[in-house]
């Protein structure tokens, strides 16, 4: 079978694009127009509908005010109300049925036009009487069978009418025949396009009005027989498409009434409401066909025009192999049109070729001689004809002469060393079976009799069907690099083992340098703990004396404080005396001078005020004190050796000692659980407290919580001072306890608080540890034995 030509795939492609344009414009077209039309019937239809429904509210607004107006001037005899209701021409206009008089009870008073028969009837149970009587407002019934004779379906509107009192004197009642030619009335001949009617239900269902008058007064459309019906009673307002009670798709729309909740509605039945969309449907289609038709005919000619220089340059390529010289260019017939571009191409194409079969001749010579010089080699073996065809480098490579192979695998594997021939036959039966590549290192036996050394790398090529069908290899003589390779090793070898005569000599002097910094560090931290043993021995026997200065003004500071308020009794009572003489004389020029100058000088204040600054003197004095026996208990020259103290006083005298420091950003919170008398160095015990209770004060930034707890465990006394500042990194928990190593900047800290802090603690057979989280805060905790460990 011929394949089609371009021509014809020209034609199709294009005819099927165009046609295929213009379906989808058409079907959009369609599309639009028939929603469109659609929205637009629905429209109309509800503001049909709309118009209506407003038009019904007013004709009851209407009908409602005329009743008002009647009601107003019902005489106050109401036997007089035959003739008032016959004189009033109007009521006829709005009611077309009558408008009745109504009593409290439900008794019919007056008629107009009058029935006699009507007067025998008791209107008490009518719905609009109950209605009116309950809610004493006016009240729009739902249709119902008359009294008179026609028994025609009717509506009434009421109009309580009350007395003076506020009570209920009459209700005036006007009805409206539905079956007659009035604004309901009407609504059944109203006819919506050719098939279309207005109805109006209850929202009980009830039909109130109908084309069809044998439904009116009926609830005949069930829950889910008609979707927006049920929809309309649950608030919706528009229009849309739904199935009828009577199983006809029908265009419906619906709009509530304001004054009585009636809800009027419009149906269209779909054919009828949509035949023009499928006029146009139909008629686009036609044009569809025509148009497509009228293209297809139109591109089959201009194609075929077209095409012709495409044939005749297809028909020189097809012939290009046999032709040779100049015949092989092409001569268009428009060197401006796409053919003629092309053609052009074509002709660069070819000399092109020429150009570069030239090139390719020559770099084949400068690759053998570029193989030549890099000693590197390679060979092809076709494996359907199990033929090897290799490079000229390869005979120089194998040592033998130019020409001389003749491409057999057998004899390519017997130039190859019987030691290495199992090795390249395992590594090549390998890749046929997947590996795809292989390198090794074999050698070849040169015809001389002298071996080559050589990298081989070689991969296989497979066909589509995954069999494979040809290898590729290349070999690299690395005789001479193999040589220089063994040479180099030699003088290694010899490199290395004078190396490691030099490396023996440096571990020594590393040892050596070792055990000097060793020794070097312990004697900085031996002097920097002498340095501050010093240094708290001279503070403590400066607070000492200082102490001692301070108690003796202290003392007689107290003492005469004390004598001060003795005599400040006295004084009181001397003065209440004075006051009971001069009352004595009272009116007397003396006495009225020294009561004025009591009160200028306010002696009373004075006197109740000196009280207070007595006090407020003893109670610094006391704390002054206080502050002088903590400093003489911190520094404890007295107690250099080992004594039994209270913990609990030797951290009270410490936390007084650093508070100045602390009370600024830290709320203090003390737990001490009473712990037994321990013998230790009371001094030293001070400067581990002190200098972990300034650690944690450091160690927050603004405001936070430092808690200090004592606790028995054992035989060992426990004392832990918890902080919630920064905390202390993972990396530099392991050296807090070196010497000299500080977190803080320079000159801020020596980094020795907390190593002479351990010396301490371990020098008194215990253990200082911590437990920090950064962020969350740090907690040293001290352990001390209580008997002495030996």
């Amino acid at each position: 079978m011929p394949r089609p030509s371009m021509k014809t795939k020209l034609t199709v492609a294009v005819s099927a694009l165009v046609a295929g344009v213009m379906t989808i414009l058409i079907l959009v077209d369609i599309s639009f127009f028939h929603r469109e039309i659609k929205n637009n019937i629905s429209a109309h239809q509800f503001a049909l509908l709309s118009a209506l429904a407003t038009e019904i509210d007013n004709d009851f607004l209407e009908a409602q005010k005329t009743l008002e107006s009647i009601a107003a001037d019902v005489p106050r005899d109401l036997s007089r109300a035959q003739k008032y209701l016959e004189s009033r021409r109007d009521a006829g206009r709005a009611f077309d049925n009558y408008v009745t008089l109504l009593s409290p009870q439900g008794k019919l008073l007056a008629m107009s036009p009058r029935e006699p028969d009507m007067f025998r009837h008791d209107y008490s149970r009518r719905e609009y009487f109950q209605r009116t009587v309950e809610s004493s407002k006016p009240y729009i019934s739902k249709p119902f069978t008359s009294f008179q004779q026609h028994g025609h379906p009717i509506i009434a509107l009421t109009e309580p009418i009350f007395d003076r009192q506020g009570r209920l004197r009459a209700i005036l009642v006007g009805s409206i025949d539905i079956t007659r030619h009035n604004f309901l009335g009407r609504l059944t001949d109203l006819e919506i396009g050719t098939g279309g009617y207005v109805y109006l239900f209850d929202s009980d269902r009830t039909i109130i009005l109908h084309m069809d008058k044998s439904r009116i007064m009926k609830r005949d459309v069930p829950p889910g027989a008609n979707r927006l019906f049920d929809q309309a009673l649950l608030g919706f307002e528009g229009s849309g498409e739904t199935v009828n009670s009577r199983k006809v798709p029908m265009l419906a729309s619906f709009k509530r009434l304001k004054t009585v909740g009636w809800i009027l509605a419009a149906s269209t039945p779909l054919s009828i409401a949509y035949d023009p969309i499928d006029k146009a449907k139909k008629l686009l289609l036609t044009v569809l066909a025509v148009s497509t038709a009228v293209a297809v005919a139109l591109i089959c000619v201009y194609l075929n025009i077209i095409t012709v220089p495409l044939a005749r340059f297809t028909r020189h390529v097809q012939d290009f192999a046999r032709k040779s010289g100049p015949d092989r260019f092409f001569s268009p017939d428009n060197n401006n049109d796409e053919i003629g571009i092309l053609a052009t191409a074509f002709n660069r194409m070819v000399q092109t070729i020429d150009r570069e079969n030239a090139a390719l001749a020559r770099n084949e010579a400068m690759l053998a001689e570029a193989q030549r010089m890099a000693r590197v080699g390679n060979w092809e073996h076709d494996l359907a004809t199990d033929v090897i065809i290799w490079s000229d480098e390869m005979y120089r490579i194998t040592g033998i002469t130019p020409g001389s192979f003749s491409g057999v695998y057998e004899e390519f594997m017997g130039l190859v060393h019987p030691d290495d021939r199992q090795a390249v036959s395992s590594s090549m039966e390998a890749a046929l079976r997947g590996d795809l590549k292989f390198m090794l290192e074999h050698r070849f036996v040169r015809s001389d009799g002298t071996t080559a050394t050589v990298n081989s790398e070689a991969e296989v090529f497979f066909d589509e069907g995954g069999r494979p069908v040809r290898i590729f290899g290349m070999v690299q003589d690395i005789t001479e690099r193999k040589r220089a390779e063994e040479a180099l090793r030699e003088s290694r070898h010899e490199l290395a083992r004078q190396n490691g005569q030099l490396q023996e000599l440096y571990l020594e002097m590393e040892a050596k340098n070792k055990e000097l910094e060793g020794a070097n560090a312990e004697l900085k931290a031996t002097h920097a703990q002498m340095l501050q043993r010093e240094k708290m021995a001279s503070i403590g026997q400066l607070a000492a004396g200082v102490a001692h200065e301070i108690n003796n003004p202290i003392g007689f500071i107290m003492s005469n404080l004390g004598t001060l308020d003795k005599y400040l009794g006295r004084l009181r009572g001397f003065i209440a005396a004075q006051d009971e003489i001069i009352n004595q004389f009272e009116g007397n020029e003396a006495s009225r001078r020294l009561g004025l100058a009591k009160k200028t000088l306010k002696i009373d204040y004075i006197l109740d005020d000196v009280g207070n600054l007595v006090a407020e003197s003893l109670d610094g004095a006391e704390r002054v004190k206080k502050i002088v026996q903590d400093l003489k208990s911190f520094s404890r020259v007295d107690e250099a050796e080992c004594k039994v103290v209270d913990l609990a006083e030797c951290l009270e005298s410490t936390i007084n000692i650093v508070w100045n420091e602390l009370k600024y950003k830290v709320n203090l919170v003390k737990e001490f659980e009473e712990l037994p008398p321990v013998r230790c160095y009371p001094q030293q015990l001070n400067q581990v407290f002190m200098n972990l209770l300034v650690n944690a004060g450091h160690a927050i930034d603004t405001q936070g919580e430092i808690r200090v707890r004592t606790r028995l465990e054992g035989s060992d006394a426990l004392i832990a001072i918890s902080d919630t500042g920064c905390g202390i990194p993972d990396e530099l928990r392991d050296r807090i306890f070196e010497p000299f190593f500080t977190t803080k900047e320079v000159g801020v800290g020596t980094g020795l608080g907390l190593s002479i802090s351990y010396e301490i603690v371990k020098k008194h057979n215990g253990e200082i540890t911590v437990e920090s989280e950064v962020g969350r805060g740090t907690t040293f905790t001290v352990r001390i034995p209580v008997e002495e460990r030996g």
